[in-house]
């Protein structure tokens, strides 16, 4: 995916290009799409989100299908926290500061939210991979468990990621 902050700036329209004449205009501008560029960035990382949720469904319906409801148990906490990383995702704080807000979200700031959120990218791209190779499991059991307990594992870890960007979005420290 290229960079979403070139795409923005190469799409002004012409009346941004007149605006970007009144000194000041240009980095108000600026932050504006990379606030859009996070945005549009983390709407994409959330549709990868539902992708993997939807190869989780199938899985779990494939389970129930076949009345093979041990397995099905190992399964549904996998299920709970993929929908809770979805709706984070999707609806997680964009970076904007209003006038009067206490937490001030600056152009640095955003640049490293765009970035960490660029970084999970390849985090979800993988997470979207483990659940289509559990979907193709073997059939063993115990094969199982541990597919299963490995997804749990990187589902744990990305929404640990997650708590760290909303305490930079927040402006306090992770422990």
């Amino acid at each position: 995916m290229d960079d979403l902050r070139d795409k923005l700036s190469g799409q002004r329209n012409w009346l941004e290009q007149i605006l970007l004449k009144i000194p000041g205009f240009q980095g108000y501008l600026e932050k504006e799409h990379r606030r859009e560029a996070d945005h549009l960035l983390r709407q994409h990382l959330a549709g990868r989100l539902a992708e993997a949720k939807r190869r989780l469904n199938e899985r779990i319906l494939m389970l129930t299908n076949t009345g093979n409801l041990a397995w099905l148990q190992r399964l549904n906490p996998a299920a709970n926290l993929l929908e809770k990383l979805e709706g984070r995702v999707r609806f997680a704080r964009h970076g904007y500061s209003g006038f009067f807000d206490a937490a001030k979200v600056g152009t640095a700031e955003l640049a490293r939210l765009y970035a960490f959120d660029a970084s999970l990218l390849r985090e979800v791209d993988e997470l979207v991979d483990q659940i289509a190779a559990l979907a193709a499991g073997s059939g063993n059991e115990s094969a199982f468990a541990l597919e299963v307990e490995a997804l749990q594992t990187r589902l744990r870890a990305l929404d640990a990621r997650l708590d760290e960007r909303d305490a930079a979005v927040e402006g306090r420290k992770t422990s």
